[in-house]
């Protein structure tokens, strides 16, 4: 293998095995694995060792993406009236939403109709959606469950607002609270380890922190970021520190740093390879006990090959150790390539480790600016590798981040550092309240810095939108400009300055959307509607006014992708009052149903008949009532039985019929 990839050998083994992931996304099933395979063995045969090797990498991952695809649960979906199925699995993870909760699940059981037994399968990931905070589930609780399955291919609330790759391998089912019951508890090493993690937080909750530094400690020593609010996540974002929330290299590397005081003894005892493996070892039970993050897991990883070449006694490459890292992640988890923790943590180490030596080649033999660059490269090297997605998912760019960023990275060290110290005294039952003292004061330094680089109104940028062949070629600049680190040849600067211009040219004549939009949204507190026309954008929901301001704020904040696409700096509210309200959009009318009707209206000739929660009435007598030729359209809000029930009779009845609850969000107009 020539230079370049000679210096990364591991660099074309992982974009084979990545290709061969996204090979197993075609829809032409067992053939295109076959194909693969078969042009391996010729290769091999016409002994092109190197090439037949990548190919082989790329059956790899086409074979175990394609094994954890769950085609097979989509067609017992699909062939399904009731998509309604009986379920035992285990909880992975669980997360809090505004209407219950969102839990991770591995399915070991599954009956295709709640009258049947259960049969044991293949086991598959799935997202299952709780409709309430009871009954209490946490990680490591086995559950059964009727469980209504959606369709995958169903649309999101508005375009524009999924992740680059949308979620292909987990198929999502929804749940009432008297559907779900905790059957049991997993035995697994890894469930038991988070157990420990929550009795180590509550530590931090007993002792003399305040709450905003026990739930900071929380999340950036355990991994327990559930009590961080949003204001608190929002602020930091705002100030380029988000990642500072999350479990990441910079958090290992600082327990690094506390474990190698703990095999200290064996390194004084000249066990030098003893006391590696012990730091291998405790770094994984830290990421099993944090709870597997992509990140964490990418750390461990390089730092497992970092300790591993001390034992040898050989050379070992930071860039290859990252790829390595990719590598095992995908084989283990491939559809991790399609998850947002996955892409920015791997550009982060990577244009980290790419041009952090390249700033520092500035710099001489002059210790002094070696110190400075370092500190003000980490961070530099980190945003240019990650900006350009960073602001594609998000559509915000922190102006000051640099300004925030060296300070906070200090402050966040100290913390982890005398957090480390406060929680294992808490272990022995010592409260130090010194100790305590001076976490709350950093963590009060931390919230000032943050204040102060998010007040200005010019300190972030907002409603910024990059279509993704812009994105693709922000972010190959910073290889652009690692080919000038390297080479110190004209061409590299001028191939680093034609993607930043190419991007910016791509970005200012991209397409932007025009004319009329109207939604019904999925949520299932209210019913919402979007309604959009060019630029102007209006939220129109069924809370009511007290609500509305709180709602109107969520909303801009969820649909933030879908308005800066279209360039709607604002998003307005109303309020519908009355029952049935009647709106014209374009040529389409549409009657929204809150309540029971009166005996005084009269017949209306209407396309649409919105019916949210409030209606109890008979559901054809609507339809006749209103008119005969609309189509109805449940939302999300209604009760779970009586929206079945409108469903089977308008179903039995041959009324069209939308259902927001199981085929997602429905365009009105446009």
């Amino acid at each position: 293998m020539k230079p370049p990839f000679s210096y990364v050998p591991l660099l074309p083994v992982f974009v084979a095995l990545v290709a061969g992931v996204l090979l197993a996304l075609l829809p032409f099933g067992i053939y295109v694995g076959c194909i693969i395979l078969v042009a391996a063995i010729v290769l091999l045969l016409l002994r092109q060792t190197v090439l037949s090797t990548l190919v082989m990498t790329m059956a790899l991952g086409w074979a175990v993406m394609f094994i954890l695809l769950p085609r097979y649960v989509d067609e017992i979906v699909k062939s399904s009236d009731s998509r309604q199925f009986q379920l035992i699995a285990t909880v992975n993870s669980v997360a809090e939403t505004q209407s219950g909760r969102r839990l991770n699940i591995t399915v070991d059981k599954i009956a295709a109709d709640t009258a049947n037994a259960l049969e044991s399968i293949r086991r598959f990931d799935m997202i299952l959606y709780v409709g309430s905070l009871f009954p209490e589930i946490a990680p490591g609780d086995i559950i059964s469950c009727k469980s209504l399955f959606f369709d995958r291919n169903r649309p999101s609330d508005l375009p524009d607002i999924e992740p680059l790759f949308r979620e292909i391998t987990r198929p999502t089912a929804f749940s009432d609270e008297a559907d779900v019951a905790v059957i049991g508890q997993s035995r697994s090493l890894r469930f038991k380890l988070l157990k420990v993690r929550d009795w180590l937080v509550d530590r931090l909750y007993i002792g003399s922190l305040s709450p905003s530094t026990s739930n900071l400690l929380a999340a950036v020593l355990l991994g327990d970021s559930a009590m961080i609010d949003a204001y608190r996540r929002e602020s930091f974002s705002a100030s380029g520190l988000a990642h500072l929330l999350a479990l990441s290299g910079a958090h290992v590397a600082v327990i690094v740093m506390i474990l190698s005081v703990v095999i200290l003894p064996l390194r004084l005892m000249r066990r030098g390879a003893t006391s590696y493996v012990v730091l291998i070892v405790l770094l994984w039970i830290y990421a099993l006990m944090t709870g597997l993050s992509v990140s964490v897991v990418r750390a461990v990883i390089m730092a497992t090959f970092v300790a591993g070449a001390y034992i040898l006694n050989s050379r070992q490459s930071s860039l290859n150790s990252l790829f390595a890292a990719a590598i095992l992640i995908l084989v283990f988890n491939p559809s991790a390539l399609f998850e947002v923790s996955f892409q920015l943590s791997f550009l982060a180490a990577g244009s980290i480790l790419l041009l952090l030596n390249g700033f520092m080649s500035f710099a001489g033999r002059n210790h002094f600016i070696i110190v400075i660059l370092k500190y003000v490269g980490l961070p530099v090297a980190a945003m240019a590798g990650t900006w350009a997605l960073s602001v594609y998912y998000f559509g915000t760019f922190p102006l000051l981040f640099l300004v925030s960023s060296i300070p906070a990275s200090l402050i966040m060290t100290v913390m982890l550092m005398l957090g480390s110290a406060y929680l294992f005294l808490m272990v022995l039952g010592v409260n130090f309240t010194l100790l305590a003292w001076l976490l709350n004061l950093l963590d009060r330094l931390l919230t000032w810095i943050i204040d102060i680089t998010t007040v200005p109104s010019w300190s972030v940028v907002d409603n910024i939108y990059l279509p993704p062949v812009a994105v693709f070629l922000f972010i190959l600049v910073p290889v652009a400009l690692v080919g000038f680190f390297w080479r110190r040849r004209l061409v590299w600067a001028i191939a680093t300055i034609a993607l930043i211009l190419s991007g910016v040219v791509v970005t200012r004549f991209s397409t932007i959307p025009t004319g009329s939009e109207l939604y019904v949204t999925s949520d299932k507190n209210h019913t919402n509607i979007i309604a959009r026309h060019d630029n102007q954008i209006c939220l129109l929901t069924t809370a009511n006014q007290n609500q509305l301001p709180s709602l109107v704020k969520e909303c801009s904040r969820k649909y933030k992708k879908y308005m800066s696409r279209r360039r709607c700096s604002r998003l307005v509210g109303s309020s519908i009052n009355t029952s049935p309200s009647i709106l014209h959009w374009n040529d389409v009318t549409i009657a929204i149903v809150t309540d029971n009707l009166s005996s005084t209206v009269t017949a209306t000739n209407v396309d649409y008949i919105l019916v949210c929660r409030g209606f109890r009435g008979d559901i054809l007598s609507l339809v006749e009532e209103l008119s005969p030729n609309a189509t109805v359209i449940l939302s999300n809000d209604l009760n779970r039985r009586r929206h079945d029930r409108y469903l089977q009779e308008l179903t039995s009845a041959s009324v069209p019929v939308h259902s927001i609850r199981q085929d997602g969000s429905f365009k009105l107009a446009e």
